[in-house]
């Protein structure tokens, strides 16, 4: 089961079908934020698309596309994945 925590978004479409299509596998048990967290950085805040948190599926972050376009898509998920792991690396019990 899959309990679903809404924020902001900017992008509401994907946003609503991804959370319908987690929902919809029941193999799949965890929590997904939309728009949350948003990461502070020293450029200033970070949002993430999406985010499940589960015991067997673990951290699963995802960048979203609103449109037909995608632009430079490596870079952001490397961008993200650079941001959530430093984040996760100031909490020593994660280490």
């Amino acid at each position: 089961m899959i309990n679903t925590v809404w924020g902001s978004t900017d992008k509401p479409v994907s946003s609503k079908q991804l959370a319908a299509l987690l929902v919809s596998d029941e193999s799949i048990e965890g929590t997904l934020y939309i728009g949350y967290p948003i990461i502070g950085t020293p450029e200033g805040s970070f949002p993430i698309d999406a985010l499940l948190v589960s015991r067997k599926q673990g951290l699963v972050v995802f960048n979203l596309v609103e449109g037909k376009t995608l632009h430079d898509y490596e870079a952001a998920q490397d961008e993200v994945f650079n941001k959530m792991q430093a984040k996760l690396l100031q909490h020593q019990s994660l280490i």
